[in-house]
């Protein structure tokens, strides 16, 4: 969930759940050095990629996975995280002839300093589907999960609904950042489940497909692992908060750094 240029104060919000098997290594946020600097994310310590990071040289990236079993590939493909690192790395999208190469995904890339945002997937380039390749994101509210940007997948619409009053209620009234940072993560940490004849279709059993239409998934084999909260303010400083959670959904570590980025060129 991304809020762009959407409050006086935070000109770019995103909220995100990081949704993984329990038993795939991970590491939480923190300082990784890079070539260019540093990068802030967590990793996933399987495969070497990540799903969310920010970087000293003010590139910002998010991607989710399609789930659609026509965009599965082999486990010898190449892991879809290693596609935030090299958007953050290079400051740009991945070509269509990459793309090919890995399993459906989208991802939200784009500079934090200039604030120009852009979604690319490669579910057009697979299945013909009429999707653009990549789509820049207009000032406001965008939404993203396994399907395509702005999906009306119900998990989708109830955090852009939550984000909206949110921030009208912040414009009303004096909410600290730690105030808005906790509120703007209880959104993040929603159970409830999706009514049956609101669920998407998306080739699983129905099982999975009611437990999966919950903000954050509990289970023992497969849930949100992290939820992450990232507030740009006004003085180009990042806000970067994360919270893990064990299979039963409990807390068990928060993470939160605050980032100066170059100013705006």
């Amino acid at each position: 969930m991304l809020a762009i240029d959407a409050h006086p104060d935070y000109p770019f919000i995103c909220l995100a759940n990081r949704d993984e098997f329990h038993n795939r290594p991970t590491a939480p946020l923190q300082a990784w050095p890079t070539a260019y600097g540093c990068l802030w994310s967590g990793k996933d310590l399987q495969s070497g990629g990540t799903w969310l990071g920010v970087g000293s040289n003010s590139e910002f990236a998010l991607l989710t996975n399609v789930r659609n079993s026509t965009l599965n590939m082999p486990g010898t493909a190449p892991s879809r995280g290693q596609l935030v690192l090299d958007s953050i790395d290079s400051g740009a999208a991945p070509s269509r002839e990459t793309s090919l190469a890995f399993a459906g995904f989208n991802l939200i890339h784009g500079n934090l300093a200039t604030r120009k945002f852009q979604c690319t997937t490669n579910q057009g380039l697979k299945l013909d589907n009429g999707l653009e390749f990549t789509t820049a994101l207009e000032d406001g509210y965008h939404s993203i999960s396994n399907g395509h940007l702005n999906a009306p997948w119900p998990k989708s619409r109830a955090l852009k609904f939550g984000v909206r009053k949110l921030i009208q209620d912040k414009h009303s009234t004096s909410l600290s950042i730690s105030t808005f940072e906790d509120s703007l993560l209880g959104l993040l940490g929603c159970t409830a489940l999706a009514e049956d004849t609101e669920l998407p279709s998306t080739g699983v059993p129905y099982e999975w497909e009611k437990m999966l239409s919950a903000v954050k998934i509990v289970s023992p084999l497969y849930g949100t692992r992290s939820s992450a909260v990232i507030l740009l303010d006004n003085t180009n400083t990042v806000h970067f908060t994360e919270v893990t959670f064990n299979p039963t959904g409990n807390e068990i570590g928060r993470q939160r750094f605050e980032i100066p980025l170059p100013p705006k060129s």
